[in-house]
């Protein structure tokens, strides 16, 4: 919140958006200020704050999304094995802490098993045979432009021959 504050009407004259609040202290300039009104952008704010998730060491995000984890019924305990997995698959997708709880609830709650049944082997060597056939023209395709294009360069040989 304060990396976002300190941005509404002032910036150090780069393009830098993303400050740690010791270098917000070093660099704040009044003489930096600008003279327009400030606009407050939520979406901007989220981001902001995602990217400072994705800063956090590990173990700040553990605690963090995982007492939210906790508090919504999906974790036990904020430093179990479960959570720290779960923190890891979604901190770096996330903008608010919040969000997690969705993103690791969704997890929990696709049909693995209906997809795993159906998900054969002939299944999978069906798909496999359609995606080499799919391949296979291509490879036609392009061999049919190389040849094409090695004729036509065979026959202005010849041409340039007989005309020499």
């Amino acid at each position: 919140m304060i990396n976002y504050l300190s941005q509404l009407g002032w910036n150090d004259g780069t393009e830098q958006e993303i400050y740690e609040t010791e270098e917000l202290i070093k660099l704040f300039s009044t003489d930096r200020i600008n003279k327009s009104p400030a606009v407050f952008d939520t979406a901007k704010l989220n981001w902001m704050n995602g990217q400072h998730i994705r800063l956090m060491p590990e173990d700040k995000q553990v605690e963090m999304i995982g007492a939210a984890l906790v508090e919504n019924g999906l974790a036990e305990d904020v430093n179990s094995e479960f959570t720290k997995k779960a923190v890891a698959l979604c901190a770096n997708g996330i903008e608010l802490v919040q969000d997690a709880t969705a993103e690791v609830r969704q997890i929990l709650e696709y049909p693995l098993a209906e997809n795993v049944a159906d998900a054969t082997p002939l299944n999978k060597l069906k798909a496999s045979v359609e995606g080499l056939r799919s391949e296979m023209k291509v490879m036609e395709v392009r061999i049919g432009v190389v040849s094409n294009a090695l004729l036509r360069m065979d026959l202005e040989r010849r041409d340039a021959r007989s005309a020499a």
